[in-house]
């Protein structure tokens, strides 16, 4: 019963039982899930970033990595 309440509470509900100690509490632990929260979706963020950053090719690095293959007549593969 004490999670579902938890629960409840931590969606905005049935909060008129709470005194300002419990409210207080009760915002500390939403704020503390909310940091974690941010902090996972920045991790995911700068991965997903990273492996993009991998795949990009830089178009001056490319064009001179074609042109030198075009005159010196080597294989890409």
């Amino acid at each position: 019963m004490f999670y579902k309440e938890s629960q409840r509470h931590f969606m905005g509900e049935d909060l008129e039982s709470l005194n300002i100690k419990e409210l207080q509490n009760l915002e500390n632990q939403i704020d503390a899930a909310l940091k974690h929260v941010r902090s996972r979706k920045n991790q995911l963020m700068y991965e997903s970033i990273s492996e993009l950053q991998k795949k990009v090719c830089d178009p001056w690095q490319f064009q001179r990595f074609t042109r030198q293959e075009c005159c010196c007549g080597d294989r890409l593969f």
